[in-house]
């Protein structure tokens, strides 16, 4: 989980390897699914910042899955995803 982890980051941010999102989204998928809750922190990131309806309502389910994993971030991030959802 922790390579997978790692490796997404390199991906998502182009350190030392082409930055590629697809590629990231698969390594952090991966790693989220083995418990890894900074990977589901990453791969809701990655989801919202899309900026469209779908992508938000993709990383809600990611960003509340790594807090259920015991990430504080994906924790603060989902408590503000919802409060932005009951706002509209």
């Amino acid at each position: 989980a922790d390579s997978c982890y790692n490796a997404g980051v390199a991906y998502d941010k182009g350190l030392g390897a082409p930055q590629d999102r697809d590629k990231a989204e698969k390594l952090y998928t991966k790693s989220c699914e083995l418990g890894y809750g900074d990977a589901c922190n990453n791969l809701g990131y990655l989801y919202v910042s899309k900026g469209d309806l779908r992508g938000f309502s993709k990383g809600l389910g990611w960003v509340k899955k790594g807090c259920d994993a015991g990430n504080k971030k994906s924790c603060q991030l989902y408590e503000f995803m919802k409060e932005q959802i009951l706002k509209k």
